[in-house]
């Protein structure tokens, strides 16, 4: 999830918080924990207290589906952040 631990955290937020609350943990499971922290810190209360329960009971994640999470938001990035 390269792309977005380069990208600026408010555009970040922005993108992953109309995202289901799984793949948003898993995105911020993925990334260094500063930058997950205040990507988690900017959800909305509820979502932000669903996330992170996530994060903390998240079990391993195969490859293939971390693969493919990260090339359809990748996709959806290249149209939304900014370099």
């Amino acid at each position: 999830m390269t792309a977005l631990q380069k990208a600026d955290p408010r555009q970040v937020l922005s993108f992953l918080q109309d995202e289901h609350p799984q793949t948003i943990a898993l995105v911020l499971a993925h990334m260094p924990a500063t930058l997950a922290s205040q990507i988690l810190s900017g959800l909305a209360g509820e979502l932000q207290a669903d996330v992170a329960l996530r994060i903390a009971t998240m079990d391993r994640t195969s490859p293939d589906i971390i693969r493919a999470v990260e090339a359809t938001l990748e996709r959806k990035l290249s149209s939304v952040l900014q370099p």
